[in-house]
C-alpha cells in the first residue's frame, strides 16, 4: 500500500549538506501497524515528515494505494493537505482556548476536507466514544491528563478517515505505566480499524509490542525490515543486536557457514549458531557470536556437550525483583545472564555456562562507512 523507493532527504548545517536519508526502500502493507525504530538521528522522523509532506526529498518515489505522491525526477510532489493521510503529534498539538469536542472537530470544519455540520457532529461523537472519552467531550483540553490528550489528538486524527496514520513518538511525553497500557490499546484498536499506520519510536519495547512489521533504522539507512520475532531473535548486524533488548556479542570469525547456522570460532571456544535469512557469512570473516541474556543457561547442565560450554567468572549480581542478572566475565570478554530470582551464585565464584545453539546468532559487524546524521529534528 505505501511505497518507498530510493528516497534521500538532506539539510544544510552550515556550509555542509547533511544526508538524513540516503536511498531508503520500504513497503508496507494494507492495514499494517509498521514500526520506524531507531536512535536519536537515524532519520526515522525524517521519513515519517517525508511521507506526510513536510519534507521535500532529493531524491527517490513515494506511493500510496499506486498514487504517486512524490517523485523527485519529475518534480511531482503532493502538498501534505492532499495526501490521504493524518498524523498525531509527539506534542500533541492542542488547540488550548478549545472543548475536546471543538478540537478533534476543527479539521473537520475548516481544513480542506470540510464537511457538513451534522456530519461533522455524528463523526466527532463517533471517534470519541470508540476511544472511550466520550465523557470528556465538554471539557477544555488544558484540564485532561497527557493520557487523555494523546486520546484527543489520537481522535482528530482518526475523524478524518485517513487511508494512512503516521504517529511520530505518541507515547513518549507520558509515564512509564501508562506508555504500556496505551501500547496494547492501540495496536487493537489500529487492527480494529483495519488502518495502515506508520508509527515512529526509539523505545524497543514499545516497536515489538505494537509492530506487526518493524524497519530498524541507522544513520540514513534502513538496516533490517521484518517482524518483530525475527527482529530479537534474529539480528542481521551488530547495530541492530546491539539496538533492540539486550544481547551480549562475543567476538569471533566464522569457521564455517552454511545457509542458516554457521560454526563461530570465539577465545573461548568454537560454537555452533543460527544465522538471520538471506544473510552470508564468508569464511574467515569477523562477526560476533550474539546470545540473549535469557538464553544463558547457568550452571550448565552436566549433560550438556562440551562443545555448548564455556568458563566464566561471576563479576557482579543485581537483584531485580522476578529476575536476577550477574555479570560474568570469560577470559576478556564480558556476559550478561538473567536468571530467575532463586539461581545464587558467588561473586568471584566459577561458573559453567551453556550456550544453546537453537538461541545463538552469527551477527555481521555494523558497516563502519555509513554517513552520520545528526539532523535538528533530533530523529
Amino acid at each position: 500500500m505505501i511505497t518507498v523507493r530510493g528516497l534521500t532527504a538532506t539539510y544544510r548545517l552550515g556550509r555542509d549538506t547533511v544526508t538524513a536519508l540516503d536511498g531508503v526502500d520500504l513497503d508496507v502493507e494494507p492495514g499494517q501497524v509498521f514500526v520506524l525504530l531507531g536512535p536519536s538521528g537515524c532519520g526515522k522522523t525524517t521519513l515519517l515528515r517525508c511521507l506526510a509532506g513536510l519534507e521535500t526529498p532529493v531524491a527517490g518515489q513515494i506511493e500510496i494505494d499506486g498514487i504517486p505522491l512524490s517523485d523527485a525526477a519529475t518534480g511531482l510532489f503532493v502538498p501534505p493537505e492532499d495526501r490521504p493521510l493524518a498524523m498525531v503529534f509527539q506534542s500533541y498539538a492542542m488547540w488550548p482556548h478549545m472543548s475536546v469536542f471543538d478540537n478533534v472537530a476543527f479539521p473537520l470544519k475548516a481544513g480542506r476536507r470540510r464537511l457538513p455540520s451534522n456530519e461533522v457532529d455524528g463523526r466527532v461523537d463517533e471517534v470519541l466514544s470508540l476511544l472511550g472519552i466520550d465523557h470528556l467531550s465538554a471539557r477544555s483540553v488544558t484540564t485532561l491528563s497527557g493520557g487523555q490528550q494523546q486520546r484527543v489528538g489520537l481522535a482528530r486524527a482518526i475523524a478524518l478517515r485517513p487511508r494512512v496514520l503516521l504517529m511520530d513518538e505518541p507515547l513518549s511525553n507520558l509515564d512509564f505505566r501508562l506508555q504500556v497500557e496505551l501500547r496494547g490499546q492501540l495496536r487493537a484498536l489500529m487492527h480494529e480499524l483495519n488502518l495502515t499506520t506508520v508509527h515512529v519510536t526509539h523505545n524497543q519495547a514499545e516497536a515489538l509490542e505494537m509492530g506487526d512489521r518493524i524497519a530498524v533504522m541507522d544513520a540514513g539507512h534502513v538496516v533490517q525490515t521484518d517482524d518483530p520475532e525475527s527482529i530479537y531473535h534474529r539480528p542481521v548486524d551488530e547495530h541492530v543486536a546491539r539496538f533492540v533488548g539486550d544481547m551480549n556479542l562475543i567476538p569471533g570469525s566464522v569457521a564455517r557457514w552454511s545457509e542458516g547456522t554457521a560454526q563461530v570460532q570465539t577465545a573461548s571456544g568454537m560454537f555452533l549458531a543460527m544465522t538471520a535469512e538471506n544473510i552470508s557469512l564468508p569464511e574467515g570473516a569477523r562477526c560476533f557470536l550474539g546470545i540473549r541474556p535469557a538464553d544463558l543457561v547457568v550452571p550448565a547442565p552436566t549433560d550438556a556437550p562440551p562443545e555448548t560450554c564455556l568458563t566464566a567468572t561471576v563479576t557482579d549480581r543485581r537483584f531485580q525483583g522476578d529476575r536476577m542478572m550477574f555479570g560474568l566475565k570469560a577470559g576478556n570478554d564480558p556476559l550478561e545472564i538473567s536468571t530467575h530470582h532463586s539461581v545464587r551464585l558467588s561473586v568471584g565464584s566459577e561458573v559453567r555456562v551453556h550456550i544453546p545453539p537453537d538461541s545463538a546468532i552469527a551477527v555481521k559487524p555494523s558497516p563502519q562507512t555509513r554517513p552520520t546524521d545528526q539532523s535538528d529534528d533530533g530523529d
